[in-house]
């Protein structure tokens, strides 16, 4: 895996997350009494580019790999998530989901070396 494509990863990563984390957001401003009409439809509609983004960064990396060698890296959406989700929604992050993470990290460096 070159340069390009560990980019192409991250940015895929990241456009995913931000895009989930965008929704929740959204979501939670919609259930409040006072909701403001206009951030609700920003956070959509940005979530939804984010998501965009990601399907195509998505399609370039199916394009360049084995569907059996980029997937497994996918899962650090999970781990980059569980940080997104306590930083931005400031969600309780159980020592449990820390140590399943971790696992998911090491289970990807085995990926990430074959």
């Amino acid at each position: 895996m070159n340069a390009s494509s560990i980019l192409l990863l991250i940015l895929s990563v990241l456009a995913y997350v931000a895009g989930q984390v965008l929704l929740k957001r959204g979501l939670n401003l919609t259930s409040a009494p006072d909701a403001d009409r206009f951030r609700c439809a920003l956070l959509f509609t940005t979530a939804i580019g984010c998501l965009s983004v990601d399907f195509f960064l998505w399609l370039e990396l199916l394009r360049r790999f084995e569907l059996s060698y980029i997937f497994p890296c996918q899962a650090l959406t999970i781990v980059v998530m569980c940080l997104g989700a306590r930083i931005f929604l400031r969600e309780r992050i159980s020592p449990r989901m820390i140590i399943s993470t971790l696992f998911i990290l090491a289970g990807i460096g085995l990926v990430a070396t074959t």
